[in-house]
C-alpha cells in the first residue's frame, strides 16, 4: 500500500510511497534494554516528540531549531532559508508546522544547515502536527542526500535498526508497530530518507482529507 506525503520543502521534490513525509547527525538515540523494539529516530529527534522536547534537545554548538510559526525568526534569514520552514497556508490551517536546524554563516546570517548522516551531508527538516490535545508533535523527519551515500546510510540504519523489512537496489524500508523508515531514490541523483510516526501520520492524512484545522 502506498502513502503520499505533502509539504516537502520548496527546494526538494514531493515524497514517496507508503511512508512519506520525513533528522540526521551525531549518534542514534539510546534505547532501554527492556524495550520490545527499537524506536526510530536520530540524535536529538524522534517522531512523537513534542515541540518543547525538541527545543530542549542538545544541538551542535552554535545551532538553533527554527520553525515556521516562530514569532522571533532572525531578521537575517534569507527568502531561501525561510522557505525551508515555510508551508502552504492550507497546511498551516490543519495544524502542520515545518522546522529545521540553522546556524550563523561567515557573515553572521542564520542559514539552514546540512547535517551529517553516516559520514555524509544531508539536507534536514522536520514536519510537526498539532495533535488532538493541542500539542505540537514531530510527525516526520526528512533528509536528502546524494545517491552515492546510499550504501553507507543503509549500513548505519541496518546496524541501528536491524535488516530492512524490504530492500531494493536503491531503496530500503523498515517497519515497526509505531513507525516507519524509508530510503528511496529522488531525481536526478539523490535519495530521500523519511522517518515517520504512524499515528501522527494518520492524523495528518485524515485532516488533509477532511480539511480540518486546529
Amino acid at each position: 500500500m502506498t502513502r503520499v506525503v505533502a509539504a516537502a520543502a520548496p527546494w526538494h521534490s514531493r515524497r514517496m510511497t507508503r511512508i512519506l513525509a520525513a533528522g540526521a547527525l551525531l549518534i542514534m538515540l539510546a534505547v532501554s534494554a527492556a524495550a520490545a523494539e527499537i524506536p526510530y529516530g536520530f540524535a536529538f529527534a524522534r517522531p512523537g516528540m513534542t515541540i518543547d522536547e525538541l527545543r530542549a534537545a542538545k544541538l551542535p554548538a552554535g545551532h538553533r531549531l527554527l520553525c515556521g510559526g516562530d514569532k522571533d525568526l532572525p531578521a537575517s534569514l534569507s527568502d531561501r532559508d525561510r522557505g525551508v520552514i515555510t508551508m502552504d497556508p492550507d497546511l498551516v490551517r490543519i495544524g502542520l508546522t515545518r522546522c529545521g536546524v540553522f546556524a550563523k554563516d561567515e557573515s553572521g546570517a542564520w542559514t539552514a544547515r546540512l547535517l551529517e548522516l553516516a559520514g555524509n551531508p544531508a539536507n534536514f527538516w522536520m514536519l510537526l502536527i498539532t495533535d488532538e490535545a493541542g500539542r505540537q508533535r514531530l510527525a516526520q523527519i526528512n533528509m536528502r542526500q546524494r545517491r552515492e551515500s546510499f550504501a553507507t546510510t543503509l549500513a548505519v540504519f541496518t546496524q541501528s535498526f536491524g535488516p530492512p523489512t524490504r530492500q531494493d537496489p536503491l531503496s530500503a524500508h523498515w517497519v515497526n508497530s509505531s513507525g516507519e523508515i524509508a530510503i528511496v531514490p529522488s531525481e536526478p541523483a539523490g535519495i530521500y530518507i523519511f522517518i515517520v510516526d504512524n499515528l501522527l501520520y494518520e492524523l495528518m492524512t485524515a485532516r488533509m482529507g477532511a480539511g480540518k484545522g486546529k
